[in-house]
């Protein structure tokens, strides 16, 4: 299903903008950790679907589609940075 959303037009760059359609603030996964930049992509397709991931673990934060009304929401459990994770023991949320 992934595949599928993201095959129509979608880009794989990092996000221009601070907010996501999640929520998501770029700027609060731009830190360092054990050595390494961690940083927040975002990938979005023409339907308006979006899916935020990070290099930290390779973690899918947050996916963003339409419900059977057409509405958004985000339908992964994640946090809203990385130190979310480091904090909570490393849950494999996303991974």
């Amino acid at each position: 299903m992934l595949a599928g959303i993201l095959s129509t037009a979608c880009s794989s760059t990092p996000a221009a903008a601070p907010e996501t359609k999640s929520g998501l603030r770029r700027e609060n996964f731009r830190v360092e950790i054990d050595g390494r930049k961690v940083d927040l992509f975002v990938l979005k397709n023409n339907a308006g679907n979006e899916v935020c991931i990070t290099n930290y673990g390779a973690r899918v934060v947050s996916w963003t589609a339409r419900d059977r009304d057409g509405n958004f929401d985000d339908i992964v459990l994640g946090f809203d940075d990385p130190q979310g994770y480091r904090k909570s023991g490393e849950p494999y949320f996303g991974v």
